[in-house]
């Protein structure tokens, strides 16, 4: 499975075992509450009473956290349809697809790379047309890299064709014939 993959589902599941254990933090309380009322027997009213402010109390948690999921698959949604249009892809996601049974298996069972495959499918049309701007692209590399060449041709000739430089190269031959001279002095 691929590693953003497995992150946004180890981050929903997480959220899932968090709120697990806020329902189960909900009933323990509640059994608190019946432990310390000093009772052993309740009539039919307070055990409606015990389970309509259990139900309650659950029902809240689990309608702001189906609320709060529903947000983040939102935000979700969004990030990926951003950063898919910042590089020239559009996405349409499908709403019917997403309780498709093959693809929640998979998450069940875990996926190796090659059932990972499934989620890297393209549109034909979209693949068609980042191919064209592929090669577009490339050509004007070529392009500027034959300019650059070429300007970095020019800019050597001028360099060679200054005075400034002539004189140098001069000074630095006539420099290295002195060391030549001297070194045949020192060995004879």
């Amino acid at each position: 499975m691929q590693k953003p993959v497995q992150d946004v589902v180890r981050f929903f599941s997480l959220f899932f075992k968090q709120s697990l254990s806020e329902i189960q933090s909900i009933s323990q309380d509640q059994l608190q509450e019946l432990n310390f009322s000093g009772k052993s027997v309740f009539d039919v009213e307070e055990v409606r009473e015990v389970l309509t402010s259990f139900a309650s109390q659950i029902n809240s948690l689990v309608s702001s956290d189906q609320e709060k999921i529903s947000k983040l698959a939102g935000s979700l949604a969004m990030q990926l349809m951003s950063q898919a249009s910042e590089q020239s892809v559009e996405i349409q996601p499908k709403i019917t697809d997403l309780e498709n049974e093959a693809r929640l298996k998979m998450f069940e069972k875990g996926v190796d790379n090659q059932n990972a495959t499934q989620f890297k499918k393209v549109d034909s049309t979209s693949l068609i047309q980042n191919e064209g701007r592929i090669k577009e692209l490339e050509a004007q590399l070529l392009q500027k890299d034959a300019e650059l060449a070429e300007a970095g041709q020019l800019l050597q000739a001028k360099v060679d064709a200054a005075p400034q430089y002539q004189n140098i190269v001069r000074m630095m031959k006539k420099k290295n014939e002195e060391i030549e001279e001297l070194r045949d002095r020192l060995g004879e």
